[in-house]
Order: C-alpha cells, then sequence, then structure tokens
C-alpha cells in the first residue's frame, strides 16, 4: 500500500471485502475486526475527518443489504490473524485459503475453536 497511516490496511480490507461480498450477492453479512478505532470510525457519523476508505466503506453498509458490524478481539480469529502476518512478511494476496490453514478453517465452520498459532 505504500506510505500509510496503521488504520489504512485495515479500511482497505474493509473495503474490497464488503465490494466482493454486494459483487456475490450476499444480502446478509458479518463485519469483524479488530480494529476498534476502525469500526468506531465507520458507525459514529460524528467522525466527520475520515479518509476516503471509511467513507466509502460508510456508503456501502448503506446499500440495500443486513452488515452486522462487530469489534471482536484479534485472538477470536486466529485465521483472518495468520493471513495478515503471512500476507505481511510475504508481501502476497490470496486468492484461495492456503492448504496450511485449510483445517482451521473446517474446524471454524463447524464451530470449534482455532488452534493456537
Amino acid at each position: 500500500m505504500g506510505d500509510c497511516n496503521a488504520t489504512s490496511p485495515e479500511e482497505w480490507v474493509i473495503v474490497e471485502g464488503l465490494q466482493l461480498a454486494w459483487n456475490l450477492g450476499f444480502k446478509k453479512i458479518i463485519l469483524e475486526s479488530d480494529a476498534d478505532c476502525v469500526i468506531n470510525m465507520l458507525l459514529d457519523s460524528l467522525y466527520t475527518s475520515c479518509s476516503s476508505l471509511v467513507l466509502k466503506a460508510r456508503e456501502m453498509l448503506n446499500l440495500m443489504w443486513e452488515v452486522d458490524v462487530r469489534v471482536i478481539p484479534s485472538k477470536s480469529n486466529r485465521i483472518a490473524d495468520a493471513l495478515t502476518k503471512r500476507g505481511i512478511s510475504n508481501s502476497v494476496l490470496f486468492y484461495e485459503c492456503p492448504v496450511s490453514l485449510k483445517s482451521w478453517v473446517d474446524q471454524e465452520c463447524l464451530g470449534l475453536n482455532s488452534p493456537l498459532l
């Protein structure tokens, strides 16, 4: 992303995720993030000096769909945290789940806790 502030990557991922969900036709989604400052900016219209990414995400939240926005601790979503760490260390984008995380995804789909990293 080049030079950016600490919240820019989280804002970018939220916008990309919302666009993907919308384009795939989902009408009811849950948006979870451990970046409480970004979630607060998304949900509180009193934050008026937001980045263009936050403004874009706000626009997307107002589309004709239901988006439940939640703050969660990063340890509650170990798969996303692992992907983030791998993406940072390798500067890659993931278009599918890495094989090494497949069992974690399967466990999460069954409602089981993901193993510690």
